[in-house]
Formats: structure tokens, sequence, C-alpha cells
């Protein structure tokens, strides 16, 4: 099978057809962000340099079952030879960059849902915040210096979540659930062994000798600094930032012993022929491997579509789904 791709500039598609040298896409979760990286064929050079700021927009897949995977932003142009190629990168198109620009501020009695809401607006975004962690409550939490998407890293690292920018929105959803922002399943993708050329599986557990952990949090009224504990006596690990109230944490407390408890397995995957349908985040599950890579619920973590000479390829970076 032969991969078909379009690439559109500005809403002009691009005539590339036989200088297409390599497109490689790398879709990934959390706050990085998606990159396109482009290499075309100017040996004639006939082909014109795009300008920086613009928008690239990538189609491609097998015919009948391509998918438009989105815009991007012209951000890095190169050309080099003989013989000359054009090399293109280009970032998501939903990132803003002002999210990495540092801010100082705070939130008071409050909500996660809120605070999410007011980043999400502040950049043109629509905040899209999981029901389960909407309501969370957020007594006191300072912003020094500090970017939003820092912010939101920090916010969903304590609530064991996973906060993104795609379509336009601002996702803030439970990590490696399979959910949409709104509670919904995100459809299950299955891959049997007969479609990869390579896999590598590793089980091992992240540390055995922690029975618990420790998070401190202010008492205001009492002037103390007070901690919230969670799991056994014992090996106890302590999280170093100091908290505005008791649940805050309680919950980043339990959010670090969920990480510290789940088996470390993973799951690199490369596909012999891509599947432009997947994505980050997306749940998947294996057949025709080992029974103990089978039995996994795995989510993608990272995937890499690749196109050029050797035809359409993926390679997709698995870690294991919260059960």
């Amino acid at each position: 099978m032969t991969p078909i791709y379009q690439l559109i500039l500005e809403g002009r598609p691009l005539e590339l057809r036989g200088r297409l040298i390599s497109l490689s896409l790398i879709d990934k979760n959390g706050m990085e962000v998606d990159e396109l990286t482009v290499e075309i064929d100017d040996s004639d050079g006939m082909v014109e340099l795009p300008s920086k700021g613009k928008k690239l927009t990538a189609v491609f897949g097998f015919a009948g079952r391509e998918q438009n995977r989105g815009s991007y932003i012209v951000d890095e142009i190169g050309h080099h030879g003989p013989p000359d190629v054009i090399t293109i990168r280009a970032r998501s198109a939903d990132f803003r960059q002002t999210l990495l620009e540092e801010r100082e501020t705070s939130y008071h009695a409050t909500t996660l849902g809120d605070i999410i809401g007011t980043i999400a607006k502040r950049h043109g975004l629509i905040p899209a915040v999981a029901p389960d962690l909407a309501g969370i409550a957020i007594p006191h939490i300072d912003q020094t210096n500090e970017s939003d998407a820092h912010l939101v890293t920090r916010l969903a690292q304590e609530h064991d979540a996973v906060g993104t920018v795609k379509d336009g929105r601002l996702l803030f959803t439970v990590r490696a659930a399979g959910k949409t922002s709104s509670g919904q399943d995100l459809p299950t993708v299955t891959v049997h062994r007969s479609e990869g050329d390579s896999h590598d599986f590793t089980d091992a557990d992240r540390d055995d000798r922690v029975t618990g952990v420790v998070a401190y949090w202010h008492d205001k009224k009492g002037a103390k600094r007070k901690k919230a504990e969670v799991g056994a006596d014992g090996y106890r690990r302590h999280l170093k930032q100091t908290y505005n109230s008791e649940k805050e944490a309680k919950a980043a407390a339990e959010a670090e012993m969920k990480r510290i408890k789940t088996r470390s397995r993973t799951l690199t995957l490369n596909l012999a022929v891509g599947r432009a349908e997947l994505f980050a985040e997306q749940p998947l599950i294996t057949q025709g491997f080992k029974p103990q890579i089978d039995a996994v619920r795995w989510f993608i973590k990272e995937i890499t579509h690749s196109l050029g000479d050797n035809g359409y390829t993926c390679r997709i970076a698995c870690e294991e789904m919260v059960t």
C-alpha cells in the first residue's frame, strides 16, 4: 500500500508530488507541544520557502483512511545541499506561546475546574475538565513567577491528571483513564503482533521500599505546619511543597502514592504499516504477544507518525492505564 498525504499552507494545498522526502509527526500527551517536521526535495530550486508563523495543516494515511492531523505553526525553516533540501519544523497551532509567559497571581476559595477555566479564557481556549476533577476544592494556591503551562502541569501532578491543549481546548482529564474530558470512553484500538516490525516490553516495580507518603500543609489558625499521611508506617516519602489545606495535602500524597505503587510496565510498538487514526492518550490493547503483555490495558503516551522512503510507519510508546 502506498500512503497519501497533503500539506496545506494557509489554506492553499502545496503541490509536492514526488518531492516529499520525509514527514514526521510526534503526537504527545500533557503540556508538551506536538511537532511536525517535513523534508522536501528542492534539487531543481523550484520550491518556495514558507514564512515562519504560517499555518501548515497535515493530512495523511492510506486511501479511504486518511486523517486530518491538525494545524501547526511554522517556527523553523532550513535549506541545505546539494542536493538542495528544505526542512520545515512546525508546532501545534493550538498551543499558545502566552502559556509559557511567567505571571504572578493567586486563586482563593475556588475549584480546580474554575482555575482551568480562568487559564483557558486567558489564552482564548475552551476549558474541558473531567467531571471527577472539576469540583475539587482549592482553598488557595499561589502562582509566583510561574507560567500557566507550568501551573497546569503542577495541578495535574498533584491530582494524578493530565493537562493538554488540543483542538482549541484546554483539556484536564484523569491520567491514563481512557476517558474524554466529558467522562466518555475514548475509542480503544487493537494492535496485533502481525502489524509490528518490533516491540519492547518492560515490567518493573517503581519502588517497593516506599510504604507511605507524607505531605505538609499550613494551618493558618494554629500558625503551625502540619502533615497529612497516606499509606503505612515504615519508609515514607516526604513531599517538599507545603499545601494550603489538609485536604489539598492529602490529595497530593494520595496521587504520589498511586504513582509509586503503579507497576512501571511500558511497551513500545513499531508498526510496519502506519495507522493515521491513532493519537496520544488513546486506550490500546494488544493481541498475539505474550500473555503478560496482552493482559495489560495500555494507553498511548506518545506516537510518532513517519512517512518516507520506507512507506508509512508508526512508533507507539505505551504505559499502563489506571484501573
